[in-house]
């Protein structure tokens, strides 16, 4: 049987629209925002206008995960210790957020991170 998606909060927003023609008033606009059951966010803008989902949240786990497997790349394909990694990881913390939101691979982001350690050799 398949799972009904429920909703066990919802915040409603109103605010002004501005008018597409100059001198006439705008209208009031109300968005829904409703979290799901299922953990998913959706949005509906007005009344006669489909549900979007809302990208996922990152999860903590996943991005520990990306940072050990940077950490792996740095070790088996740069040759870096693997003692100096915690500290390699987090005196490139910064960087590497970046490149985690970006997507980027673990790969490509030890590939920056050791030309940045080269660098200051």
């Amino acid at each position: 049987m398949k799972k009904i998606r429920k909703p066990i909060q919802i915040a409603a927003l109103r605010f002004e629209k501005p008018s597409a023609i100059a001198g006439e008033p705008g209208s009031i606009e109300t968005e829904v925002v409703a979290l799901c059951d299922d953990g998913s966010i959706w949005t509906i803008l007005g009344n006669d206008n489909e549900w979007v989902p809302l990208p996922p949240i990152p999860q903590d786990q996943l991005r520990e995960d990306w940072l050990a497997a940077v950490g792996e790349e740095l070790v088996s394909g740069f040759l870096v210790q693997r003692n100096a990694i915690s500290g390699i990881l987090e005196e490139y913390r910064q960087e590497l957020r970046l490149a985690f939101n970006s997507h980027e691979s673990a790969k490509d982001a030890a590939k920056a991170v050791n030309a940045k350690l080269q660098a200051h050799r």
